[in-house]
């Protein structure tokens, strides 16, 4: 089944197949930006992505006279948003039983912040890491390590360790970290 979809240059009919060859660069981009940025191995995000792709394609509607990569933008996007933000709350268990809350690892070099932050129309309403480096830049030195290493995928009692805090306060300085993205 082919479907007309609107592009910059034209109106389009397509299959979903042809849609995924179509997008196959920026399909491929995006998975390995969510495998860094997010807990997602590159074929599960590709996977994803392909059913965000398909998504856009079902519900298309050529006569809002919007192109359709836009609609693949939005239902991508949108997806990263809520896959970034359940990773930022939701605990899990590693191999020795104890909680891993925060599974995104980060560099101290601000260049790679910005290799990973997203460009031009893909942007707009993204929580970004530039935006988690300017949350982190605000917060005193303890507290700022503290949550680099939760992004990190360290266990609690290695931050104890470290920075010589209890485990309340962590869980503390994790909450509004979390809560500083979702403003």
């Amino acid at each position: 089944m082919k479907k007309q979809l609107r592009f910059t240059g034209g109106i389009e009919e397509l299959s979903f197949e042809e849609v995924l060859k179509k997008f196959e660069i920026y399909r491929t981009k995006t998975k390995y930006e969510w495998s860094r940025i997010l807990w997602l191995d590159v074929d599960d995000a590709g996977q994803l992505i392909d059913i965000e792709i398909w998504k856009a394609y079902r519900d298309y509607n050529i006569s809002l006279n919007t192109n359709f990569i836009t609609t693949v933008y939005k239902y991508v996007d949108q997806k990263q948003r809520n896959l970034w933000k359940s990773s930022q709350v939701a605990s899990r268990k590693n191999e020795f039983g104890d909680d891993v809350y925060l599974d995104t690892k980060l560099s101290d070099d601000e260049d790679d912040y910005y290799k990973l932050a997203k460009d031009g129309e893909f942007e707009d309403g993204l929580i970004s890491l530039i935006e988690i480096n300017n949350i982190l830049e605000r917060y005193k030195p303890n507290k700022k390590l503290t949550v680099q290493m939760l992004l990190q995928g360290y266990q609690i009692k290695e931050i104890r360790q470290v920075v010589n805090l209890s485990h309340t306060t962590i869980l503390k300085y994790k909450n509004e970290f979390v809560r500083a993205l979702e403003v």
